[in-house]
């Protein structure tokens, strides 16, 4: 669908599209009818389903621990992960059925190493939790290469790298801690979108590749404001504070020329995020509260506009 909106908006800049034609392609093939509502409903129930399914399995074994002999413990936690594989592999299911059982088995390994931990007192850390469900899970998510198990994967990384610096890696700074997680939703989110443009037969889905991107803004806007207000002395501070601004610039740019909203949108979030936390760092008092609100009221108005204006001119939309 999106290689044919931008058909159709190539068409229409060169007005090689009249007006009914434009509004009946857009009607066709752009605009979502009800088989793409049934399709979203059909993935929205399906994640819900497969999502509850999986924390009502964590939650019995939670409530009933004391109550619960080890091996029916270990015996659940097990048939959690194994029963979705299995599941997943059967013909009677859809692919997209299939990818989501088999997400739901990747979630479950996290409770079933948790169940071991407990039972047998390991003595892990959490980190040690985190790095061993990624691992074991890495190559499910590399062999059935489905978005949202990806997603999974990205997540047990970042939290592997989050309570790896707050249990072992104590002389890192936070300058550090941030700017490893930057680099590494950076590299995903570049990675994922070369790959699905130029190797992959199916592009990942847009709202995957949104969601990266959040993932990125979010570490980019957390270690740019952690070095602007609590600086270190190091060679790290220096470069998140020259990368920040350098990466926002970028793909304010990039997006612009690729006529990409919701990218323009994030980077217009992120720089209005670091502008209202310097003003309240700048004026501390009552007076920073209103400056600081009148500055989100005016500049998310003015972003809205612009935006809008955007879409209008890109989509010819004179609604």
């Amino acid at each position: 669908m999106r290689n044919k909106a931008k058909l159709i908006r190539f068409l229409a800049e060169r007005k090689m599209l009249d007006e009914p034609a434009l509004s009946g392609e857009l009607e066709s093939h752009v605009y979502a009818d009800l088989p793409a509502w049934k399709d979203f409903l059909r993935l929205l129930l399906l994640s819900l389903g497969l999502g509850f399914l999986a924390c009502g399995i964590l939650f019995f074994l939670a409530y009933n621990w004391a109550d619960m002999p080890k091996a029916a413990k270990i015996l659940l936690a097990t048939a959690g992960v194994v029963v979705p594989v299995l599941l997943s592999l059967s013909s009677r299911f859809t692919p997209l059925v299939s990818n989501g059982l088999m997400t739901t088995g990747a979630f479950m390994v996290g409770g079933l190493f948790a169940v071991l931990g407990q039972i047998y007192q390991t003595g892990a850390d959490a980190y040690d939790l985190f790095l061993a469900w990624w691992v074991f899970t890495l190559l499910w998510a590399i062999v059935v290469d489905f978005d949202w198990l990806w997603l999974l994967s990205l997540v047990l990384l970042n939290t592997t790298i989050g309570l790896y610096a707050e249990q072992v890696a104590f002389n890192w700074s936070s300058g550090t801690v941030w700017l490893i997680l930057l680099l590494v939703n950076l590299s995903a989110f570049l990675g994922f979108s070369y790959f699905g443009e130029k190797a992959r037969k199916k592009t990942y889905s847009r709202t995957f590749l949104l969601i990266l991107a959040l993932g990125v803004s979010i570490m980019a806007v957390n270690g740019f404001l952690m070095e602007l207000f609590e600086p270190e002395e190091s060679w790290v501070g220096s470069l998140l504070l020259l990368l920040v601004p350098v990466l926002l610039a970028a793909s304010a740019y990039l997006a612009f020329c690729r006529k990409e909203l919701a990218y323009l949108a994030i980077t217009a979030i992120s720089l209005i995020t670091i502008s209202t936390a310097a003003i309240f760092n700048a004026v501390e008092d009552t007076e920073g509260f209103f400056l600081a609100s009148a500055w989100v009221l005016g500049t998310t108005v003015f972003s809205s506009f612009q935006l809008n204006k955007l879409r209008k001119d890109w989509y010819h939309d004179e609604q």
